[in-house]
């Protein structure tokens, strides 16, 4: 992605898609702020998007949860820039509900 500079070439021929959904460890999908917690679902597909028919199966997901949290927390010296990012996305999920 870094090397798309164009519009064009930052849409066109997408394998990998991200979304994210708002779970708690209760199973509910929403709850009071303390137990809510954000998902991060990575999609590669098998073709490129676009693509000749709608649906195009899905060949890798992976879900990240708090990994990524716990990586920049552990970090010898924490990147301030990463940590704020990760955190606003956080608040933000919550804050949105």
């Amino acid at each position: 992605m870094k090397d798309r500079l164009t519009n064009f070439e930052k849409n066109f021929n997408l394998r990998r898609f991200m979304y994210t959904t708002p779970f708690t460890k209760s199973g509910r999908p929403r709850g009071e702020l303390n137990e809510q917690y954000k998902r991060k679902t990575i999609l590669t597909t098998m073709h490129s998007f676009p693509y000749i028919k709608t649906r195009i199966n899905v060949i890798q997901k992976e879900e990240k949860k708090t990994r990524e949290l716990a990586v920049a927390t552990h970090r010898e010296q924490p990147d301030a820039k990463m940590l704020q990012m990760l955190l606003q996305g956080s608040v933000g999920a919550t804050v949105n509900q």
